[in-house]
């Protein structure tokens, strides 16, 4: 269960993000945590309207980290991948 709460995904996301690897690795990261994301929120056992908060949650905690003026253009990158991936949009 703790595979789809969004403030461990987004956890997840910030260590990438800030890692020291190369940013197309680190984005490319990011895009398969937030796949993964998805496929166990698939997976679980509850029901769809919990499904779409838990995705909402996720979506929303991305776009105000997105906002945030303490991240380099880079770590910005990071975050909006893996809230393109999320909401479908490719780049």
């Amino acid at each position: 269960m703790a595979s789809i709460l969004s403030q461990r995904v987004l956890s997840e996301i910030r260590t990438i993000a800030h890692s020291d690897v190369s940013l197309p690795k680190r984005r490319g990261e990011a895009a398969n945590r937030v796949g993964q994301f998805k496929a166990d929120l698939a997976a679980a056992p509850i029901e769809q309207g919990v499904r779409d908060r838990l995705q909402e949650s996720l979506r929303r905690t991305l776009q105000r980290a997105t906002t945030s003026h303490d991240l380099t253009a880079e770590e910005n990158s990071v975050y909006v991948k893996a809230l393109d991936v999320l909401i479908g949009q490719p780049r």
